[in-house]
């Protein structure tokens, strides 16, 4: 009996380690880092730059890298203080599967073997596109100022609210809101016209030394047309 008793310790013990293992290694969705009012604070320090925290999981990002590099993004620029960077991962990139609706999957480009022009088919690498454009992509998913949990709920109430990001389009600004859903959750860009609705971190609240915010994303947010910018409060 006792030597069962035993047993059933060590599986119990190692279960745990597993279960914790999972939470700091495999970037489970929607972890209750920073701030959640029902269970608690817990660690949630990245003890790295913001492009070094890139750099160490090319398992994640490997394609996001492949975007700064092509468009001459300088590196530093997730380095910066006061600023929230919206990791996409690979998998909001250029998964090919028409239900992740990746950003290749959604911009598509003609095919070379089509004399019509109407078939599209999904590139095989970011040259494809315009580096500008590309450019932009990653500096909108840098949104001004450090948010949070508790930082997006005292600012807005409540309410949806759009915050400015790095992006140089008249339209670079990002929708962010909180939900409660037994735990809090950070919703993006869930208005009327967005190509997903309903879209969240995968991994939220990762905080860097310099105070800065990291959302780990496995999908990408696009921008907001000018009904859309209506419909909600701009931060100021």
């Amino acid at each position: 009996m006792m030597k069962r008793y035993y047993i059933y310790i060590v599986a119990l013990a190692l279960f745990s380690l597993v279960l914790t293992g999972c939470d700091l290694f495999g970037l489970k969705l929607q972890e209750p880092y920073d701030y959640n009012d029902q269970v608690g604070l817990s660690d949630n320090q990245v003890k790295m730059s913001g492009w070094s925290f890139i750099k160490s999981r090319t398992d994640l990002f490997s394609q996001l890298i492949e975007a700064v590099n092509y468009a001459e993004v300088d590196t530093n620029v997730f380095n910066l203080p006061n600023q929230t960077l919206l990791l996409v991962t690979n998998t909001g990139l250029t998964n090919a599967t028409a239900s992740n609706l990746s950003y290749w999957y959604t911009h598509q480009i003609p095919d070379p073997t089509d004399p019509t022009g109407v078939r599209k088919i999904m590139p095989l690498s970011w040259d494809v596109y315009p580096k500008e454009q590309i450019k932009d992509l990653i500096l909108y998913h840098i949104v001004k100022g450090c948010w949070s949990y508790m930082e997006i709920t005292n600012a807005t109430q409540g309410r949806s609210t759009f915050f400015q990001t790095l992006s140089s389009s008249s339209y670079g600004y990002m929708l962010l809101q909180i939900k409660r859903e037994g735990a809090m959750s950070i919703y993006l860009n869930n208005f009327p016209s967005h190509y997903k609705v309903d879209v969240k971190p995968r991994t939220p609240n990762l905080q860097i030394p310099n105070g800065s915010y990291i959302h780990v994303m496995d999908s990408y947010l696009d921008y907001p047309n000018e009904l859309d910018m209506s419909l909600f409060p701009i931060y100021k």
